[in-house]
């Protein structure tokens, strides 16, 4: 068990850290950017057939706020890459890419 620990909670270079973080945020923004998340916006009630977490919305969200966690989501993915407010930042972008990726599947 100790050799287990060991290889899990190693001493490593700071420099592959941030590359880990750099290429997981830099993904993360990536697919966020590219995903047209608006053509299931506003979609009539009777479509709206929700799985795991999206039961706590009523109805699917609409067109401005899919845009607005788009938007929250890639530059909030961007500035965890940068390092910049990382324990904020990276569960902000999460979340945004948490509801609109649950949308696509709703």
């Amino acid at each position: 068990m100790r050799r287990l620990e060991g290889f899990i909670f190693a001493s490593e270079d700071a420099r592959r850290l941030a590359a880990l973080r750099i290429g997981l945020c830099g993904l993360l923004a990536w697919r966020l950017a590219i995903g047209d998340f608006t053509f299931v916006a506003d979609q009539p009630g009777a479509l709206f057939q929700p799985v795991s977490f999206m039961k706590l919305l009523p109805e699917m969200p609409g067109h401005d706020l899919a845009v607005a966690l788009q938007a929250a989501g890639v530059g909030t993915a961007l500035l965890a890459a940068a390092g910049l407010w990382t324990r904020l930042t990276l569960p902000v972008a999460f979340a945004c890419a948490l509801v609109l990726n649950g949308m696509l599947n709703s």
